[in-house]
């Protein structure tokens, strides 16, 4: 949606979409280095940045709420406590972190940012098929199917 002369991606300005872009860039950059990392410190630096990059967005329908609802979906038990960690210590935006685990792709389109870890990659398409026209920001863990991903880890 473009607004006079501002790009709008989920109501965020052009400033606040590059600054999303230079992220992933350096997510980019920092992945490609995951592998020698231990992996607690890998599912941690997933952790934040995942965080990092949601703060970085601007989400109209959270002003009308109370807590910012960030889904995980799979059995990933270290980057799931990692996020939970994170998630009680900071806001997001101003906003508690309700995180929110799921079994199964019923409830995610009444989420801000689903999480999927890389045990539930395969239903990807499904997932992007029950959010596709919702404001719904979809991050995977080592997705194939880039097509229908916003963010992938």
């Amino acid at each position: 949606m473009v607004r006079g002369s501002a790009l709008n991606f989920f109501g965020a300005s052009l400033g606040k979409a590059l600054k999303a872009v230079l992220w992933l860039m350096v997510l980019m950059g920092v992945s490609s280095s995951l592998w020698a990392m231990p992996r607690a410190q890998s599912n941690d630096l997933k952790a934040v940045v995942c965080h990092k990059l949601i703060e970085h967005i601007i989400w109209p329908e959270l002003k009308r709420r109370e807590a910012f609802h960030l889904g995980v979906l799979g059995s990933d038990e270290a980057f799931i406590s990692s996020l939970s960690k994170l998630s009680k210590a900071q806001k997001l935006q101003g906003r508690k972190v309700r995180l929110i685990r799921l079994d199964g792709i019923d409830r995610v389109h009444r989420l801000d940012t689903l999480v999927v870890c890389n045990s539930n990659v395969e239903q990807t398409y499904d997932i992007y098929q029950r959010i596709k026209n919702k404001r719904v920001l979809l991050i995977t863990d080592s997705s194939a199917d880039r097509e229908y991903v916003m963010l992938n880890l």
